[in-house]
């Protein structure tokens, strides 16, 4: 039995915000959010960043299964979201990635293109990042796990738009 349903979203204007769990919030097609709404992370200059710490033992492998990849969807995480990225507007492409000072950290992303996920971005890197083409506008929830049970790991969020960064 899988833990997720899934749900496309409509387009909600332009922009992207990223939103913290304490900070969970959605807005009506059309509308923008308040620049001052608590924990939410606006894309200044084609990127955002946010800070978290890992815990949890809900294994993804259970959540989510496999990715629209096929790939097994590896570590642990809480059973509710660490963030919650609003895409106002679609985006060509995307890279969301964890940094943890080599930490062993994976990543899972629900949203309106489906499930993706991962546990090392590189064969010698340890942290978990997404890159991929064709983001739709909509809401995506994200979990950033441990690739072991129960390890509480400090990390930034970094999400950048790779055409355009630097």
């Amino acid at each position: 039995m899988r833990f997720f349903s899934k749900r496309r979203l409509g387009s909600l204007g332009t922009g992207l915000v990223l939103v913290g769990l304490l900070g969970y919030t959605t807005w009506p097609a059309g509308a923008q959010p308040a620049e001052s709404v608590e924990n939410a992370i606006r894309l200044h200059n084609e990127s955002a960043e946010v800070r978290g710490v890992t815990a949890g033992e809900r294994s993804l492998a259970d959540m989510a299964g496999r990715d629209r990849r096929r790939k097994v969807c590896l570590g642990y995480a809480a059973a509710e979201p660490n963030h919650t990225l609003i895409l106002t507007q679609s985006q060509s492409r995307l890279r969301i990635a964890v940094s943890s000072e080599g930490q062993d950290t994976t990543l899972l992303i629900l949203g309106p293109r489906g499930i993706d996920c991962n546990d090392n971005h590189r064969r010698d890197h340890r942290d978990a990042a997404v890159t991929a083409q064709d983001w739709p506008a909509g809401e995506y929830q994200i979990w950033v796990g441990a690739f072991e049970a129960g390890d509480r790991i400090d990390y930034q969020l970094r999400i950048t738009n790779p055409n355009n960064s630097q």
